[in-house]
């Protein structure tokens, strides 16, 4: 347990956290600004993670190094964030999520319960992403887009803006060659 934490400066690349009620972490940096972190559990913080003000942490997260993270921005418990990933303003991440290095999520951004995200993907503003979506590297998620829970999106795909995957359904390729299906298992169409 850290003595004080008020004004606590990270010096090694990784500390972990732990601080009792009332569930708020305040980290000054040398040039005398603040953040507040509102959490409900430990939680692991990169030293060069960049973490702005309103943000809520669940129990047991993990935020790499070179991470930013916006305000106002809400990540659930168990989620992990690997390093140099951006996540922007208003963002919500329902818990035990991962996401891949130097993935970038736009403002707005939902990402439910048990998601995977890989790495250097990027999800454009206001997606919604639902429970057990697996984005594959390399993929990019339109604006608006709706993926059903247990979705799969398929490394280096590009869902375009405003489209809706139903739950359940892969989705590979890209522009024109854009290909949505949903996988055959036992010779039945996968609920």
């Amino acid at each position: 347990m850290l003595p004080s934490l008020k004004r606590t400066f990270f010096h090694s690349a990784t500390k972990r956290v732990r601080q009792p009620d009332p569930m708020r972490f305040e980290r000054f940096s040398p040039a005398g600004s603040r953040t507040v972190i509102q959490h409900t559990g430990d939680f692991v913080l990169a030293e060069t993670a960049r973490v702005e003000n309103g943000v809520v942490f669940g129990a047991n997260v993990f935020v790499g190094e070179s991470s930013h993270i916006a305000r106002a921005a809400k990540l659930g418990p168990a989620t992990r964030l690997a390093g140099e990933n951006k996540v922007g303003e208003s963002c919500r991440f329902d818990g035990h999520t991962s996401v891949g290095r130097g993935s970038s999520c736009e403002h707005g951004v939902v990402v439910g319960n048990g998601s995977r995200i890989g790495d250097g993907v990027t999800i454009r503003a206001n997606a919604i992403l639902g429970a057990g979506v697996a984005v594959e590297n390399g993929a990019t998620i339109g604006a608006r887009v709706k993926l059903g829970a247990g979705a799969v999106v398929r490394r280096g795909a590009e869902v375009p803006d405003d489209m809706v995957i139903e739950p359940g359904c892969h989705v590979e390729g890209a522009g024109t060659s854009l290909r949505v299906y949903r996988p055959i298992v036992r010779g039945r169409a996968q609920i």
